[in-house]
């Protein structure tokens, strides 16, 4: 069997083994599945009747693998909800003592409705945002422990009430950019015990990099991409399915630079009618 090794270097933290075997495997089952079929010049299908020497040899046809990904791009693939739950150790969210930063006046000192900023520690006077002065310690706001980005804020920062229970007030990751073809392609992490923890959606886009960056994916497959959680839960493709040469993949990179999380999951609505869309790129 032919290794293939990827010329992406992807953090050790996630590998999209799973995509690229589903990829690999969809590959394999069309060449084989197709091995006895035919198709004319507008693409109508003839059928051979093969024994069972012949039944498994190589088409001598044109046989390109047809594949859609059609990718998850749900509310829950933000980091606010997912890094709780994907990040192993992280602690349970409970008060913690920051300290705040308030917005000042023309007198240097915080304005009457001021806006805050918060950090695990004390920051230094060269780490102050422009407009904002130091006042003190505050222990009302809630934390998952010491999940920060790299400015040591709060990755995300919440209030609580008895009537309405935790509010998420801040949610402040950082904010990576990987280039691809001329497409800015965002990334959210946060840090916790030194370690960078990237959101779902960027682990979604990285092994979406990963998988065109190999040789053997290339005009020989045809791919498409579109994903669910339009209009509320509706899917789209996105990305019509083309050979997979070098526009193709801009195409899916330029689809890439604009999805961020929101909408539903359509586990349950897979079926109903409007499943999938017509708006391309």
């Amino acid at each position: 069997m032919k290794r293939i090794d990827s010329t992406f270097a992807l953090s050790s933290q996630f590998r999209p083994t799973a995509i690229m075997l589903a990829v690999g495997t969809l590959m394999a089952s069309s060449v084989i599945t197709h091995a006895g079929t035919a198709y004319d010049s507008i693409g109508n299908p003839s059928y051979n009747k093969l024994g069972d020497l012949t039944i498994y040899q190589v088409s001598t046809e044109s046989n390109k693998p047809t594949l859609t990904l059609m990718l998850d791009k749900s509310g829950s693939m933000r980091g606010d909800y997912s890094f709780p739950l994907d990040i192993a150790g992280v602690p349970n969210l409970s008060k913690k003592n920051l300290y705040r930063l308030c917005s000042k006046n023309n007198k240097n000192s915080c304005e009457k409705n001021p806006s805050y900023e918060y950090y695990l520690s004390e920051p230094n006077n060269r780490d102050i945002p422009n407009g904002y002065i130091k006042e003190g310690w505050d222990n009302s706001k809630y934390t998952y422990g010491d999940l920060k980005n790299t400015s040591n804020r709060p990755c995300m920062l919440y209030d609580y009430s008895y009537y309405y229970g935790y509010s998420l007030i801040k949610y402040q990751p950082d904010i990576k950019t990987i280039t691809k073809d001329g497409n800015g392609i965002e990334l959210e992490s946060c840090e916790l015990n030194g370690e960078t923890h990237y959101d779902r959606m960027s682990k979604l886009k990285l092994a979406m990099i990963e998988l065109l960056e190999f040789e053997n994916l290339n005009e020989e497959v045809i791919m498409g991409v579109g994903a669910f959680g339009y209009n509320s839960y509706k899917g789209q493709i996105k990305v019509a399915a083309k050979p997979l040469d070098t526009a193709q993949k801009n195409r899916i990179y330029t689809f890439l630079s604009t999805l961020s999380p929101s909408g539903g999951t359509p586990m349950a609505t897979v079926n109903r009618p409007g499943i999938v869309g017509d708006s391309t790129f």
